[in-house]
């Protein structure tokens, strides 16, 4: 056999137990101290740790960036490339200011911008269109208290998931605007079921959202927002929306609802067919 074919057995055996909670976990072998002959005029007996490039299953696992939780985190993207920019994106529109930057770090310059634009169009969406807005409120936090599940945060990341899935199929600004109602949405009845219910552990729920939308961008937005030139090409839109809606006359666009019947007809679902 292979000596190579070996090691990688042993390696993967060894990632495998520390994957699969049913299979128990055997340590790596620790440094062996060894005596080692020295050279007439030294000392003669010295005690030498094996270096680490002598232990090859260490060799090949000590990269594996691994979570505090026992995941193994993806590497981080390249600064300034479009995978940067939607995880620095994600992060924020998921978490709370002080939480995102402890966990991410701080957004650039024109990312913090972008990131204000799209926070501040989608408080005006939901603002002029405040009955829409609340129907989807009631319709969600009836389909959480139908269910009553045991674990709110799982119930809660389905429903995330299968509606920003929904919002956001045919990608465009106008529903990058839509995800970002969803978020709010989610957190606004996870707050109130918390609250009155059953505890949500918010924990799990946001770190799963930015999980999901942040790959939900890389997976289906990176053609569009290539060739739109950039997340920056969103200011232009904000500028263009905002000058329609104060326009004496302005045309059907954005403002008619703060999220498109897609997402509507997945709610009906929920309160349907709630799941637990």
């Amino acid at each position: 056999m292979n000596p190579d074919d070996s090691l990688s057995e042993e390696v993967d055996d060894h990632i495998a137990r520390l994957l699969i909670d049913d299979l128990p976990v055997q340590p790596i072998q620790q440094p062996i101290l060894q005596p080692v002959q020295q050279p007439a005029g030294e000392n003669s007996i010295e005690l030498q740790v094996n270096n680490l490039q002598q232990n090859p299953v260490s060799r090949l696992i000590q990269n594996i960036p691994i979570q505090p939780n026992g995941n193994i985190s993806d590497p981080a993207p390249e600064p300034g490339s479009l995978q940067f920019e939607n995880r620095k994106l994600s992060a924020a529109l998921i978490y709370k200011e002080s939480e995102w930057r402890r966990r991410f770090g701080s957004i650039p310059g024109n990312l913090k911008l972008i990131y204000d634009k799209l926070i501040k169009l989608t408080e005006k969406m939901r603002e002029e269109n405040s009955e829409h807005y609340q129907d989807f409120e009631n319709r969600l936090y009836t389909a959480i208290r139908n269910a009553s599940p045991q674990r709110p945060e799982k119930w809660l990341f389905r429903a995330f998931n299968d509606l920003v899935s929904r919002v956001g199929a045919k990608p465009s600004w106008r529903a990058v605007a839509s995800i970002v109602n969803c978020i709010h949405l989610v957190h606004v009845v996870s707050s109130d079921y918390n609250r009155k219910y059953t505890r949500v552990d918010s924990e799990y729920l946001q770190s799963k959202m930015q999980e999901f939308l942040e790959n939900f961008l890389n997976e289906k937005y990176t053609d569009f927002i290539n060739e739109m030139g950039g997340w920056e090409d969103f200011l232009d839109y904000y500028d263009a929306v905002s000058k329609n809606r104060d326009a004496e006359k302005p045309e059907p666009g954005i403002w008619e609802a703060v999220l498109p019947a897609a997402a509507i007809a997945g709610l009906g679902m929920f309160v349907l067919n709630s799941f637990r």
